[in-house]
């Protein structure tokens, strides 16, 4: 079954979702590290020191293999350190149903959490979820949304991810003994 079962029939939000998963190879190339460079950054404990976005790599490879729960978990992880797009991601995957049922109440509510500093992709899907919402399930959006805030939303998350990098680096890879150093 493929990754996204609803893909054909909403393409213009499926291409938004397409960024996201392109979004490592959106930089200029300029902008890029080159491979040793890469290796350079990783064994410098970089990613020891981002667990927004060394999680959030971790939801992308667990997507590859199609470990949809592992994929989410790790986006939620992500998302307590302030990382939008895993967050979008997470709205995304409701609003698909991958692999689970469609929850467009979820989704909304994701996507408006990843959606507060106005990165234009986020509002855009967030303000179409919302205008796809039976007037009924509003109310339940809203507080979703006001929950997910609460543990996700900048406010609490982006302190949280400054502590980290105020501590330096920490090894978060006892955590996940399966992942290789490719996987990272």
């Amino acid at each position: 079954a493929p990754l996204l079962p609803n893909w054909t029939s909403d393409m213009r939000s499926a291409l938004l979702l397409l960024p996201l998963l392109l979004l490592p190879l959106l930089a200029p190339a300029a902008e890029r590290p080159s491979g040793e460079d890469d290796a350079a950054v990783i064994g410098a404990g970089f990613m020891d020191s981002h667990p927004d976005m060394m999680y959030r790599q971790w939801g992308v490879n667990a997507l590859r293999r199609n470990d949809v729960n592992g994929a989410m978990d790790n986006f939620r992880l992500a998302a307590r350190y302030a990382d939008k797009p895993a967050q979008g991601y997470l709205g995304e995957m409701y609003w698909y149903g991958v692999e689970q049922p469609r929850n467009p109440v979820m989704a909304y509510a994701w996507m408006e959490v990843a959606a507060e500093r106005g990165y234009p992709l986020f509002v855009e899907l967030r303000n179409e979820y919302w205008a796809t919402l039976p007037l009924e399930q509003h109310d339940a959006a809203r507080a979703q949304a006001s929950a997910l805030r609460a543990e996700y939303g900048d406010e609490v998350a982006r302190p949280r991810m400054a502590e980290v990098l105020r501590k330096g680096p920490v090894s978060y890879t006892h955590l996940r003994a399966h992942e290789t150093r490719e996987d990272i």
